[in-house]
């Protein structure tokens, strides 16, 4: 965070010294360069890290907010300390993803421009240290992250068997001895002594209960939002030096002055380009999509009408399943037939990877073809617990489950990797966008089962098989291990299939001139 106020101080002092002359540059812009850029991500990343970011400050807020209940002066629940934490969380986390947002592809004037590579790339030193050690922060908070909500989860499975043993003697005792046990103050129930006030105080009113229902959806907001903002930062930790030169930048000073009417029409193309979405080729697959992903929400609806019941606790398992099931079929049937219409399209493998590329490739290695590691620890371990159970309707549906969605993810990660490099090779190409109506369809079926993971996957009654075979405390280390890194793999597809909607059926500036009129 000190790193973080240096650049925003300077860039305050420095833009209040220059104030001068910003009205006689305000029309002088910078140009993007894509080259030396590359590494901050696209815009479609800042999105979904403007998102995550959010439901992490909420849940910082919420916790806050829990800290106020506590009424009990020199308690170690009441310290300060607990209250100092969220607050300082969420500060760090607001003016970190301001920062990330802020250095992504737009046009820049000139002198913010200047500011920045003056911030940056003058003290290089000090460059490299703030952006290593917020990318390590970054790390630290995504463990400790994963850590606090598994720990969490288990106390809450203990907390409900004390709480069944305590009832069950409640129901023997005498009055005198409901009495005596029933002193404590409804708002705060301490479990044992540990190390992390998370886990060792429990609070039964209106905030806590808050708390503890929405940190199932909203630690996962935290894992990802650490997880993508340190893979920015470290990329651009790698960048720093890596300037325009100076014959770059002069012709961009003086663009404005000896080429103002080009430039009104490269502004005018560029407002035409944000302001409008081409949907040629793609309104079919569009359509299919939402129509899936409608079905998909009725699923989960229905999902969690039927699970709270324990009598149809069954019937949710096999609905789950056979919903996920029949998108990991139409996914893979998707990629696969895009991947054909798409064969002739021109494939450049000569640039640097893009953070996308990086990102959705993250702790897999290239022989595991492009594997998600969330997916394959869940997928593997799921699999292994339903060998023992291949006598029960569960058993066998988890099996298949997991191994559709294995074949589907490293089918769609091979396919995604390929297509982020994909562009036009013909005039046709761009007319009849071969493959556009299934890479959308993919894209929105990528968001429906990124909705499943966050909303299903995660639930106990979800996993009787790998509950009963593991026991309740290792599958939570499991899951709370690998289902936010599938969370991730599928937001992080989507992020990637929208460049290639956006950009694969465009012809690249460098084939401009080569681009052939059709096929030979």
């Amino acid at each position: 965070m000190i790193f973080l106020v240096y650049v925003y101080t300077y860039f305050i002092k420095s833009n209040s010294i220059a104030s001068s002359y910003s009205n006689r540059s305000r029309r002088r812009k910078i140009g993007y360069n894509s080259e030396a850029s590359n590494h901050t991500g696209s815009f479609y990343l800042r999105v979904g890290v403007i998102g995550f970011g959010i439901g992490s400050m909420l849940h910082s807020g919420l916790i806050f907010g829990h800290y106020f209940e506590i009424n009990h002066i020199g308690h170690p629940c009441s310290d300060i300390l607990q209250a100092i934490k969220p607050v300082a969380h969420l500060c760090f986390t607001f003016i970190q993803m301001y920062f990330v947002f802020m250095n992504s592809k737009v046009r820049y004037d000139l002198q913010i421009y200047r500011l920045f590579q003056m911030c940056v790339h003058k003290y290089k030193t000090l460059a490299r240290f703030g952006l290593i050690h917020m990318s390590g922060t970054n790390i630290c908070v995504w463990l400790r992250s994963i850590v606090v909500e598994t720990l969490h989860v288990i106390e809450m499975e203990e907390r409900k068997k004390r709480e069944m043993t305590v009832m069950s003697q409640v129901m023997n005792s005498t009055a005198l001895t409901l009495q005596n046990t029933t002193v404590r103050s409804p708002a705060l129930t301490t479990f044992h002594d540990g190390s992390l006030p998370e886990l060792d105080c429990h609070f039964d009113a209106m905030m806590g209960k808050i708390v503890e229902k929405s940190s199932v959806y909203l630690y996962p907001c935290t894992i990802e939002y650490s997880l993508v903002c340190a893979c920015v930062l470290y990329v651009m930790w790698t960048n720093v030096g890596d300037v325009v030169s100076g014959k770059r930048l002069q012709s961009i000073e003086t663009a404005s002055d000896d080429g103002l009417s080009r430039d009104s029409t490269e502004d005018e193309e560029e407002k035409t380009n944000i302001m409008s979405v081409d949907c040629a080729g793609s309104s079919r697959g569009l359509f299919l999509g939402i129509f899936l992903f409608v079905i998909c929400v009725i699923c989960l609806i229905c999902y969690y009408v039927l699970a709270s019941s324990e009598e149809h606790r069954t019937a949710a398992i096999v609905l789950s399943h056979i919903s996920e099931d029949i998108i990991y079929v139409l996914a893979l049937a998707a990629t696969s037939v895009a991947a054909f219409h798409m064969r002739q399209m021109h494939f450049s493998f000569a640039r640097e990877a893009r953070i996308e590329e990086i990102l959705i490739t993250y702790f897999v290695d290239l022989r595991d073809f492009f594997y998600s590691a969330g997916l394959l620890i869940y997928g593997m371990f799921s699999i292994v617990a339903s060998l023992f159970y291949l006598d029960t309707l569960e058993g066998g549906l988890t099996i298949l489950t997991n191994l559709l969605m294995m074949i589907q993810s490293s089918t769609q990660a091979t396919f995604t990797l390929a297509a982020l490099r994909a562009s036009a090779s013909h005039r046709s190409q761009i007319e009849d966008k071969p493959g556009k109506q299934y890479v959308t369809f993919l894209l929105i079926a990528n968001f429906a089962l990124w909705a499943i993971n966050t909303f299903e996957t995660q639930r106990m009654e979800h996993n009787v098989v790998q509950v009963q075979f593991y026991g309740s405390t290792a599958w939570a280390i499991f899951s709370h291990i690998s289902v936010p890194l599938g969370i991730y793999f599928r937001f992080h597809s989507t992020v990637s299939l929208s460049n290639v909607w956006k950009k694969a059926w465009k012809h690249k500036h460098a084939q401009h001139h080569n681009l052939h009129k059709g096929p030979h």
